[in-house]
């Protein structure tokens, strides 16, 4: 069927032309594109993309046809556009999530970084491209920064979320948490994945918080009237020295059993309605 047939039959009409073109190029052995791309229809009338290479087919040192050798490369066209979607959502999402992420080559330097990162720092992205992820860590992080990229880089399965303290644009000092892993490319590993999120702020919260919660504990036990905290449970969940004063119980007994074990029997059912009330 082939045989008795032009190639035209199976070429698309927009392509007819330039593949005409083309072979008649390598007849006059003329400097054409050693490969063509183009599409051909089956004899079912599907459509496939093909990659044609042309070579002048010479006899007796005289060009009397052209050898094309054709190859279906429609899968492998699929795979591209799915390969360049999917690296296009991935750079959406590189691009337009909050928390800071960098891919760290070999040299230590940036392979890419995303619009947060430069946020967090108060770097342009050419100027955060040009630092080593040590220059933008503390000098008493580095160190530890190194070693941890170097088992990264090894596939070393270390801890890979830890604090540590960076340095922005101005010199002034910030915390971040940081969480790794190994940046791979065909199986490889290219670099490290570092995705890097402030916590100044959370952490300035926890120690004030710490700090209240000292100064709290501090009054709570300093003064003379009994306290305790009570649990759904009616088990006490902390109290104080005056109440173990005021009880004769000791802590440990009293925070051990339910807190009417220091009531008089007749006063237990009253209290307990109150309690139930309160909750």
């Amino acid at each position: 069927e082939l045989l008795s047939q032009s190639i035209d039959v199976f070429l698309l009409p927009e392509e007819r032309q330039i593949v005409a073109e083309a072979i008649e190029a390598r007849m006059r052995n003329e400097a054409v594109p050693g490969r063509i791309p183009s599409a051909v229809i089956r004899a079912d009338g599907v459509q496939r993309e093909v990659d044609v290479r042309t070579t002048p087919f010479i006899v007796a040192g005289e060009t009397i046809g052209i050898l094309c050798e054709v190859r279906d490369i429609t899968d492998d066209l699929a795979l591209q556009r799915e390969v360049q979607e999917t690296a296009e959502r991935l750079n959406n999402v590189f691009e337009t999530v909050s928390t800071g992420l960098i891919v760290v080559g070999l040299d230590q330097r940036p392979l890419t970084v995303n619009q947060a990162l430069c946020d967090i720092l108060n770097y342009s992205r050419d100027e955060l491209m040009q630092k080593t992820f040590a220059e933008i860590s503390h000098p008493d992080d580095a160190q530890f920064l190194l070693e941890r990229f170097a088992q990264r880089m090894g596939g070393g399965s270390s801890e890979n979320r830890h604090q540590s303290r960076a340095l922005r644009s101005d010199g002034s000092v910030i915390h971040v948490d940081i969480s790794a892993e190994p940046f791979r490319i065909g199986g490889e590993i290219v670099g490290v994945l570092g995705e890097v999120r402030d916590i100044t702020e959370a952490l300035a919260l926890q120690q004030e918080v710490e700090h209240t919660a000292e100064r709290l504990n501090t009054v709570f036990e300093s003064i003379s009237t009994g306290l305790a905290i009570v649990g759904p449970d009616r088990r006490p969940v902390t109290v104080n020295q005056a109440l173990c004063d005021i009880t004769g119980y000791s802590r440990e007994e009293l925070l051990a059993g339910p807190f009417e074990l220091s009531l008089h029997p007749e006063d237990v059912e009253g209290v307990l309605q109150r309690f139930e009330d309160r909750l």
